[in-house]
């Protein structure tokens, strides 16, 4: 009898402590699959952003960069400039120009995209052309339109695709 209750303390500890270890696993795994509230989101980016994707391999990418240099980071816009490896040229002029600059795998470039405060976005190229010399750049126009809460136009984006990152 003395072994019964001894099996029952036994499978109520088990028991006890199996619901223990499963509410905190709960607890550590919610913000995982939970989807995130939409104020959580918006708060998190206060900022009017725009990305630059660019391949320093890429003459397109050549010539945004020239045009980003040229023009510099634009008042009230947070913008982020991504290479596809490491260029010190690129990276210095960029930076001097007010550019916030990294390196990340980039598939294929130039490409823009915009995001508001709100989370609203837009995604294409500079110009309704490929970017070379002689080629007007449409990306402050286009922040502009965005800026003023319309969706831009669409912008195919010319340039370099690579399947080796």
């Amino acid at each position: 009898m003395s072994q019964d209750r001894n099996t029952g303390w036994l499978l109520s500890g088990f028991f006890a402590w199996a619901a223990a270890l499963s509410l905190v696993t709960a607890w550590w795994m919610a913000p995982h699959v939970l989807p995130l509230r939409a104020d959580t989101v918006a708060t998190e980016s206060r900022a009017w952003t725009a990305t630059h994707l660019l391949r320093v391999d890429c003459g397109c990418s050549a010539e945004v960069s020239r045009h980003l240099v040229t023009r510099g980071a634009q008042s009230g816009w947070r913008e982020r400039v991504y290479l596809n490896r490491p260029q010190a040229e690129w990276t210095r002029a960029l930076q001097h120009a007010g550019f916030e600059v990294a390196v990340m795998a980039v598939r294929s470039g130039p490409r823009l995209a915009l995001t508001d405060p709100a989370g609203r976005t837009w995604q294409g190229g500079y110009s309704k052309h490929r970017p070379q010399p002689g080629v007007t750049l449409e990306d402050l126009p286009t922040m502009r339109t965005f800026f003023a809460g319309h969706d831009p136009d669409r912008v195919p984006a010319y340039g370099c695709a690579s399947n080796n990152l």
